[in-house]
């Protein structure tokens, strides 16, 4: 199995990113109080498409793209293509100054004095399989030393090492393919109408 990054300038009419929470929700009969338990971590959906009337070599990106995805064989690293980088002014390369453990939605980072992140920026930690994507959920700022304390969703799925890069441009998750077929259209002048639609998958 590999992993396949979405092809650079990639031509992509609509563009939607979302996430599936896993729960189950228990209603007493009697009194019609409820519980819910957590069954599963989050996972994030995103789906990508393109109309008709494609030239040749556009069509060729989407052609290679689908046929080396090959179904739900393997995965793809995709990010946000409406947001592929930072609201807030962070640059650099800001690094974990705690260790994170899993189920953390809080750590810290060094980063530039002042520097910003955005309510809602996407940032990645890890890499390789163990890679995952989280969304700020308040904005924050760092102190004159660098110093910065984010929140985010979801909850950590892994331990994260002190030291450990913070990426926040094109920050990616790994997706596979909700579809093992996948088909386009053709007429003599023109190819189109591609659709994928994929949900968050890891291996470890």
């Amino acid at each position: 199995m590999a992993v396949i990054t979405i092809p650079s300038g990639l031509w992509v009419d609509q563009f939607t990113w979302g996430q599936i929470n896993y729960g189950l929700t228990f209603a007493s009969g009697d009194t019609g109080t409820q519980q819910t338990r957590v069954l599963a971590p989050p996972r994030w959906t995103a789906t990508l498409a393109i109309g008709g009337k494609l030239r040749a070599a556009e069509a060729a990106k989407w052609k290679a793209f689908v046929l080396q995805l090959r179904g739900k064989i393997n995965q793809a690293a995709l990010y946000d293509l409406k947001q592929s980088t930072l609201v807030g002014t962070m640059a650099g390369s800001p690094v974990l100054t705690t260790a994170v453990a899993v189920g953390d939605t809080a750590f810290a980072i060094t980063t530039t004095a002042g520097a910003t992140v955005a309510q809602g920026d996407k940032i990645q930690l890890g890499t390789g399989a163990t890679r995952q994507l989280f969304i700020a959920t308040a904005t924050a700022t760092a102190n004159g030393a660098g110093a910065m304390s984010l929140t985010v969703e979801p909850p950590s799925r892994y331990v994260q090492t002190l030291g450990s890069a913070v990426v926040y441009s094109q920050p990616t998750a790994l997706f596979r393919l909700d579809n093992n077929a996948n088909d386009w259209s053709a007429t003599p002048n023109a190819e189109g109408n591609f659709s994928l639609s994929f949900t968050e998958s890891w291996e470890s």
